[in-house]
């Protein structure tokens, strides 16, 4: 029965395995489904994400450091040499203020923060922003401002393989004054990045240089259909100190440089081009690549963590635990099917390990009459010492211990009385029961016994044993 049981439990687990491994193979084998949310991760090959991005970025500087932050970036920014470069992308930058005081140090120390994104930072509201003023009337108002020419060097020394030719520091690009005039308005100040709607949006750059005779165009495909987007643009004259760095076709602009103490920061508003879907194509990878042109000479920090907002209740918190194996584990398709897999053989090993079984009935050996053996044995042993007297005692100790044990009567007179009852329980004829006892009597008697009446004596036993009830 048990096991009946044990193979019904290992049809079931094959079946099991089996049915795991074909839908393995059918969801492998089928059409890859994509995902057109703007996810901006930097693990997987969607097309809103920027898994491509992360592999271009390091071939910038390919002898200097490059570094995903997968925990809160201020923990390593304070901590970093100059000249070194924070980039992010994404839909919207979350910074607590640690974390934005923790970057706006960074960049004032001389290294360079390129942040883009669809939504304006809200942490730097009161940091990169003009100061606004009320009057006595209660209208805001801004100071008539003027900050004299500003210049840029492009820190990029192009890599052979981008094909552009190579700048220096000495290699100067002239932006226009930036010039804030008074002007009043009464409603609140809205720091946001503006949107217009459009199926696509053309871009190109200001620098002479990096200017394409093409503009370069990207378009709001989901679901492999053009459909409608809210791009965002820069209103520029809300900043303190800025350069245009690139503008869309209708004169808007779509990236600009502030200069913050010794540092720069970059604020884009089209993070879409870095995504995997356009920098495989010629036109996103050259324009990736002009606009990361911008960087300095130096170690590249990648932010990945800033992504989604995180709720700190405490600062204490290990940088090389910020993800689990099993976050890795799970955004692999092999080792998430080799999870799955294991923790099914796991359920099924409990299910039927835990199941209630009989306990093992050890095996019993049957218990065997040796007394015959014993007998053989010791007749031998008196036969070869021709003591012949002494085996007829020890036959006939052994014919009355079968009487009293078989038949349960006495033997301690050897009378007719004994031999009647032996005769009726037996059903052996009464001579015969009788010849043993006279010739007991007999040899017992005699001081030297013949092998012959030996044997008669032994015969008329064994007689005895295979006919008696």
């Amino acid at each position: 029965m048990k096991n009946k049981n044990n193979s019904i439990f290992i049809i079931i687990g094959a079946v099991l395995i089996i049915t795991i491994i074909i839908l393995f193979y059918f969801y492998n084998s089928k059409p890859k489904k994509y995902v057109w949310y703007e996810d901006y991760s930097a693990e997987k090959e969607q097309p809103y994400q920027v898994k491509y991005i992360k592999r271009l970025l390091p071939t910038i500087y390919p002898n200097k450091e490059f570094k995903e932050i997968n925990f809160p970036a201020r923990k390593y920014l304070d901590t970093v040499t100059v000249p070194t470069n924070y980039i992010y992308i994404g839909n919207n930058l979350f910074l607590n203020e640690k974390d934005k005081e923790s970057l706006l140090s960074f960049v004032d120390k001389g290294n360079i923060a390129f942040i883009s994104t669809n939504v304006f930072p809200a942490a730097f509201n009161d940091s990169l922003f003009i100061t606004p003023k009320v009057n006595e009337e209660g209208y805001y108002y801004i100071d008539t401002l003027y900050y004299p020419n500003d210049s840029i060097s492009l820190y990029e020394q192009f890599n052979e393989e981008f094909g552009y030719a190579e700048y220096t520091d000495s290699t100067n690009i002239e932006f226009y004054d930036t010039v804030a005039y008074r002007y009043y308005w009464d409603v609140s100040l809205d720091y946001s990045y503006n949107t217009f709607n459009s199926y696509s949006v053309s871009t190109n750059f200001t620098h002479p240089n990096l200017e394409s005779d093409s503009p370069y165009k990207f378009e709001n495909i989901n679901k492999d259909k053009l459909e409608y987007y809210k791009w965002s643009y820069i209103e520029p004259d809300n900043f303190v100190q800025y350069n245009t760095i690139g503008y869309y076709n209708s004169g808007k602009v779509n990236c600009v440089r502030l200069k913050y103490g010794n540092g720069f920061i970059y604020l884009h508003t089209l993070p879409k081009a870095f995504t995997n879907y356009y920098l495989l194509d010629e036109n996103g990878y050259e324009y990736s690549k002009k606009i990361f042109g911008h960087l300095k000479p130096g170690a590249i920090l990648y932010d990945e963590y800033n992504r989604r907002y995180h709720y700190e209740s405490t600062d204490n918190f290990n940088n090389n635990q910020s993800q689990s194996p099993l976050y890795y584990i799970l955004n692999q398709r092999g080792f998430r099917w080799a999870w799955y897999l294991l923790l099914s053989l796991g359920v099924l090993y409990i299910v039927f390990k835990t199941k209630r079984e009989q306990r093992a009935i050890p095996v019993l050996i049957q218990n065997q009459n040796t007394s015959l053996e014993f007998i053989k044995t010791i007749g031998t042993i008196y036969l070869n010492e021709k003591n012949h007297k002494r085996l007829v005692y020890q036959k006939m100790n052994l014919f009355l211990s079968y009487i009293r044990d078989r038949y349960r009567l006495p033997t301690k007179d050897l009378d007719d009385k004994l031999i009647k009852q032996i005769a009726l329980l037996s059903e052996i004829e009464e001579r015969r029961i009788r010849f043993i006892f006279k010739k007991f009597n007999d040899l017992s008697n005699q001081s030297a016994i013949k092998d012959d009446e030996l044997i008669k004596f032994y015969k008329a036993m064994r007689y005895f044993y295979k006919h008696s009830k």
